[in-house]
């Protein structure tokens, strides 16, 4: 894929929350909050709306939302609010991708005349090796 992402949600549209994580960090787990939250409402997204997302994009962000249109990520991976932070990015990043992803269309090929002569070639092969099977009555 390539290195631009499709849809580019600028900081501004953003909500963080930190909260306690029960994540990596020993006792330091207790005394800080390093636990990122982020909140992205996609219905109020001023760079989905330029986009012009089709219906199909739309209920796919439907089933990973809330009612009111919020998507939330939550990461505790690391011990520091910077990592997690980051964390929360790359996987709404990922997110997004799944959700605009479309794949290639498939084009229908014919098979070629020499793959057509092996199959009937094989067929006949084992129709003949089925009927050497078979016992033949003499008519006495």
């Amino acid at each position: 894929m390539n290195n631009k992402s499709i849809l580019e949600i600028p900081d501004s549209e953003l909500e963080w929350s930190f909260v306690r994580s029960s994540g990596p960090g020993g006792q330091n787990v207790n005394r800080t909050n390093s636990c990122a939250i982020l909140r992205w409402n996609y219905l109020e997204s001023a760079s989905l709306q330029q986009f012009s997302p089709t219906s199909n994009i739309l209920e796919k962000l439907k089933s990973i939302a809330t009612i009111k249109g919020d998507i939330f990520v939550r990461c505790q991976s690391f011990r520091d609010q910077e990592r997690n932070k980051e964390e929360c990015r790359l996987k709404l990043k990922v997110l997004m991708e799944k959700v605009f992803f479309q794949p290639k269309k498939r084009v229908a090929t014919k098979p070629t005349h020499g793959s057509k002569k092996r199959r009937l070639n094989s067929k006949k092969l084992h129709s003949a090796k089925k009927g050497l099977r078979q016992r033949k009555f003499e008519n006495e």
